[in-house]
């Protein structure tokens, strides 16, 4: 059967659900992770690879600190950690989240580029500059990531879940 022509509205619908799903209820909505909410964030999810790196600005701050990419893609820390101790979670005293690809790293300057596989919302801080100096990655699945055609009309964006 023509998948073009195999949707009608039902269909549509629950193909939606399964994306928001997909998304994962950590990244869904206006959830505040270390003081960044999806709408905050910088749109990643279409930069070129390369292209998506967190380094720290003249106030002890990570720029950018909010930030949105797709599953699969990455984000490279670049700063120095004997200054700036990078930490993947929610604050230093906060509790823990389990499945942070974001790895603790308290020497050197090397780049630490992060692969993130899976949707959810990762919180990272400094522990010495904590709580200004903290941020996080909202990865969400990527479009048509449930099977439709890139003809379909469905609206997506950084801030919002897709419709179609």
């Amino acid at each position: 059967m023509d998948r073009h022509h195999s949707h009608h509205p039902l269909s549509r619908a629950a193909g939606a659900a399964l994306l928001l799903l997909a998304a994962g209820a950590a990244a869904a909505g206006a959830q505040t992770i270390n003081t960044c909410t999806r709408a905050d964030a910088v749109p990643w999810f279409e930069t070129p690879e390369g292209e998506r790196v967190i380094t720290v600005g003249a106030a002890n701050a990570y720029l950018p600190r909010c930030v949105v990419i797709t599953e699969g893609q990455s984000v490279t820390f670049q700063m120095n950690f004997s200054v700036h101790p990078l930490e993947g979670g929610l604050n230093k005293n906060g509790p823990p989240q389990p499945g942070n690809p974001i790895p603790s790293v308290n020497s050197g300057s090397a780049p630490v580029a992060v692969v993130f596989q899976e949707a959810g919302a990762w919180g990272f801080f400094c522990p010495f500059h904590q709580p200004p100096m903290a941020g996080a990655v909202y990865v969400v699945a990527p479009p048509f990531a449930d099977g439709f055609e890139t003809g379909d009309t469905c609206a997506w964006s950084a801030t919002s879940e897709p419709s179609c």
